[in-house]
């Protein structure tokens, strides 16, 4: 049997589901002031292959009965997860859209995010979905820093 299903419209996701990203230490991560790992601006930079970024749609999981949660880890070596929601990213100037994947029909990608006020604001808004692993960031960051060190 083949299944055979129609992407979400823009119009049709609510404000109120979250947008959830993967977080991923350097890159997504920054020390704050008092030395912990928090979510920075750079976790919603937009792709450099397809000026888009990428998370999951709560509420095309939750539409299929599914918890948000469901999808961690799609990337490799996540430290913790952010979400913002719909209303957010659509306050903060960002297009989003459901943009299903071979492997994640409840893939998300959202437009717009590539000036530093979009990237900023929602950085400020965010919240950690899932907390962010304080050691696996450090170990992470450490040996990215050796890594670029060593070359």
């Amino acid at each position: 049997m083949l299944l055979l299903r129609r992407k979400w419209p823009s119009s049709k996701l609510q404000p109120e589901f979250r947008f959830i990203r993967a977080l991923r230490s350097p890159y997504h991560v920054s020390w704050d002031e008092r030395g912990f790992y928090r979510i920075s601006s750079k976790a919603f930079g937009p792709s450099s292959t397809d000026k888009k970024l990428s998370g999951d749609l709560e509420e095309v999981l939750a539409h299929d009965g599914l918890n948000p949660d469901c999808m961690y880890p799609a990337v490799r070596d996540p430290v913790g997860a952010a979400s913002v929601t719909i209303g957010q990213m659509r306050e903060a100037g960002a297009l989003v859209e459901h943009d299903p994947t071979t492997f994640n029909w409840y893939h998300g990608a959202a437009s717009g995010t590539g000036k530093d006020k979009v990237k900023r604001k929602l950085a400020k808004v965010a919240v950690e979905f899932i907390k962010i692993d304080q050691a696996l960031a450090k170990r992470l960051h450490e040996e990215a820093d050796a890594k670029q060190v060593s070359a």
